[in-house]
């Protein structure tokens, strides 16, 4: 199985619509994409799911839904000790996202 990388912070990232076949190969483009966070990515996969990644230095979080974006979505985060909870902002299609923990 295969997905497509988009950062959806920077349209112009040269890696958006690179195929990724492991966890490996994702890592690198999150790491290489997430100069400025918080920023958010998405992996759509050829399977007709997406993964919606969220970076930042505080708070991460990951969405798992359909390509077509209908429920249900199962959403992940990992908080730093600094934050319980709260809204955090991340950069999507060039706006500020409000994120509710």
């Amino acid at each position: 199985m295969s997905a497509k990388f988009f950062d959806l912070h920077n349209d112009s990232n040269p890696n958006n619509g690179t195929e990724v076949f492991d966890g490996s190969q994702a890592r690198a483009l999150l790491a290489r994409s997430a100069i400025n966070p918080p920023f958010a990515a998405e992996l759509i996969s050829d399977h007709q799911t997406k993964l919606l990644i969220g970076l930042g230095p505080v708070i991460c979080f990951a969405q798992f839904c359909t390509s077509d974006d209908e429920p249900p979505y199962l959403v992940a985060n990992i908080e730093s000790e600094k934050m319980r909870s709260g809204i955090t902002e991340f950069t999507i299609g060039n706006e500020p996202s409000e994120i509710e923990l």
